[in-house]
């Protein structure tokens, strides 16, 4: 089968980028022939796949995404392909992956100033424009709640929507064997070993909900370690505001994430929002008692209580207070239990289960049924 793969770069970037490498790589390992349509390709080129680079508008990000819209569209438009696959900030194609989840949700989040800006208006023209302009045949999410979200914020039909849980690596992220690694970690950050240690992890500490998280931490006996983006000064004012200067750890963003994973004792994502939280499912991999927000698809994976803490309300610091306060308060035998079960829940969406649910895709659209 050949397949088109449009997405504005490719080998640049975050969590979608190494998503796409990953999938590519499979889909070549399977015997498929594809074409990456990109502005901008950069790092490892795969063997088994032509690229065609279309270059970057020279101006801003805004006129960027809709330069490349119009020409990847027409470029794969060009191609003898089996089937488009759109991802990110595309057009009209066969099958889009929303990874990001519905931008329309994420933007109410943003400050007036953000929501307005050129650059977020032409996202959710392009978003508006995919689910109600009739130029892509079905929608590839990785949750339910996504799946709701554009279905009923666009009237589209539920039949249009395909979850696609994402993969993760329980083989890179596991428990801990034995205590040494803790020890050291607590060492190296200057911690006091007899806390409880809770990690956050975030590059959008606003949306991912680390404000609500620093006000209900006093009152708790733990330390919270949060990797990822440097703090700025309202952060910091915030952890002085708050009294929590000896009992917040700034890891940063060089770590090793799955080693970091393995050196605490609990993983808490308070998020406002997020399609599927790719940390909270490594988290739940490395066998972590976990405080996971409602607002996250990776609900799909979480039975409250049995295999994760559930925080219905990511707004509401008195809630997450008690939450957390429950964690630190549970036997270790319940939360090893939790940790168990969170492992158990995920060790089944490996890369190849993930690589069927495409082709099953595949076959289901080439024979009607989706």
């Amino acid at each position: 089968m050949r397949l088109a793969i449009l997405h504005h770069q490719f080998g640049i970037g975050g969590g979608l980028e190494r998503y796409l490498g990953h999938l590519v790589k499979g889909l070549v390992a399977r015997g498929h022939r594809l074409d990456v349509i990109a502005g901008r390709v950069a790092g490892e080129r795969p063997e088994g796949v032509s690229f065609h680079e279309l270059g970057r508008f020279p101006v801003s990000r805004t006129w960027r995404m809709i330069d490349f819209v119009k020409r990847a569209e027409a470029k794969a438009a060009s191609l003898e392909v089996d089937w488009r696959l759109g991802f990110g900030l595309t057009g009209v194609q066969d099958i889009h992956r929303a990874g990001g989840g519905c931008h329309a949700e994420y933007s109410a989040l943003l400050p007036w100033w953000k929501r307005w800006a050129p650059k977020n208006l032409v996202e959710r023209s392009l978003e508006k424009r995919r689910y109600t302009g009739g130029g892509t045949r079905h929608f590839a999410v990785n949750s339910f709640q996504v799946a709701e979200q554009l279905s009923r914020r666009y009237d589209v039909d539920p039949e249009r929507f395909t979850v696609l849980h994402t993969a993760v690596d329980s083989d890179l992220y596991h428990p801990a064997t034995g205590g040494a690694q803790r020890a050291q970690f607590c060492q190296d950050q200057g911690i006091e070993p007899s806390r409880p240690l809770f990690l956050f992890a975030s590059f959008d500490h606003k949306r991912k909900g680390l404000g609500a998280l620093l006000e209900a931490w006093p009152g708790l006996s733990g330390t919270l370690c949060v990797a990822g983006e440097w703090p700025d000064g309202f952060w910091l004012r915030q952890v002085q505001r708050y009294g929590l200067q000896e009992r917040i750890r700034w890891l940063g963003p060089d770590l090793v994430l799955a080693e970091v994973l393995q050196s605490v004792d609990a993983f808490v994502h308070p998020t406002r929002y997020d399609a599927c939280a790719n940390t909270a499912l490594q988290a739940m991999a490395s066998g972590l008692p976990c405080l996971l927000s409602a607002r996250d698809g990776v609900q799909d994976q979480v039975r409250d209580r049995e295999n994760a803490f559930r925080l219905e309300d990511p707004e509401d610091p008195a809630q997450l207070h008690a939450l957390l306060l429950e964690m630190e308060q549970s036997p270790r035998e319940r939360l090893e239990a939790l940790g168990r079960a969170a492992r158990e829940t995920v060790v089944p969406l490996t890369a190849a289960r993930h690589l069927d649910a495409w082709e099953s895709l595949f076959e289901r659209l080439a024979s009607g049924r989706a």
